[in-house]
């Protein structure tokens, strides 16, 4: 778990010498709760998300205008009550209000939740909210995860959809820049158990120089070739991350 979390900070970071704390986030939800079990299944991915990254003071600055401006669903001024699920806690507010207000501008993420059109198996995208170049800030604020309101399945995975979500709105797999260098996979020899072997394929996260050299100096190992992914490159491996890719499910 140690290393999962030092991973996940390092591939998040710029230098910088802040302290380091957990980081703050929060959903918003105009459709109120989800049913029982899915609602504790989002305070879990939460909770996961809050213990596994940790984040630097940021000095961008966020009007709590923004929402309306940039959050489709949220650009509304008839939207009433809001419904806010913290790590800790579930609370509602009005939208347009100080409560709000404070609880908008004290968070360093606020994932605002949408409806997804969809039959059958559950299903969820998150991603950040673009601002536009004109407002280009470093730390991205402002999220949204779209959610199909589908019959719910005791049987589903409802954890593992929400913090594979979570981590896209976070950045994780949502590569917006072209010129940044490929990271190619190799090829090795998997070792089972009994001494066969069988040639597999082992691929790295694709992100920036400066976050791949911050996970080296971390483990002090200057030939490390990256963090291992998914063969797309932009999911972290699941089974070192325990972070569910099943595309028929997450997007």
């Amino acid at each position: 778990m140690q290393i999962r979390r030092f991973l996940i900070i390092l591939l998040i970071s710029a230098i910088s010498c802040s302290e380091w704390r957990e980081i703050k986030i929060a959903t918003v939800n105009k459709h109120g709760m989800f049913h029982e079990r899915i609602q504790k299944a989002l305070v879990s991915a939460l909770k996961w998300v809050e213990n596994a990254v940790q984040v630097q003071e940021s000095q961008a600055i966020y009007p709590t205008k923004y929402v309306k401006k940039f959050v489709k669903g949220y650009d509304s001024s008839d939207i009433g009550t809001v419904t806010i699920q913290t790590p800790n806690k579930v609370f509602s507010v009005a939208f347009d209000s100080d409560d709000f207000d404070k609880v908008f501008k004290s968070a360093d993420v606020v994932v605002f939740i949408t409806p997804l059109t969809c039959k059958g198996t559950p299903v969820a995208n998150g991603g950040q909210v673009e601002l536009g170049k004109e407002y280009a800030v470093n730390i991205h604020k402002l999220g949204l995860l779209r959610y199909c309101y589908s019959e719910y399945q005791p049987q589903f995975n409802y954890y593992d959809l929400f913090r594979h979500e979570l981590l896209h709105v976070l950045g994780y797999g949502i590569l917006a820049k072209e010129d940044l260098p490929r990271r190619d996979a190799e090829d090795y020899q998997w070792k089972y158990e009994d001494g066969s072997e069988e040639l597999a394929t082992r691929s790295y996260f694709q992100t920036e120089d400066s976050a791949t050299d911050e996970v080296r100096k971390h483990f002090n190992c200057h030939d490390l070739a990256g963090v291992e992914s998914h063969e797309d490159g932009l999911h972290l491996n699941e089974y070192i991350f325990f972070v569910s890719k099943e595309k028929k499910d997450m997007n």
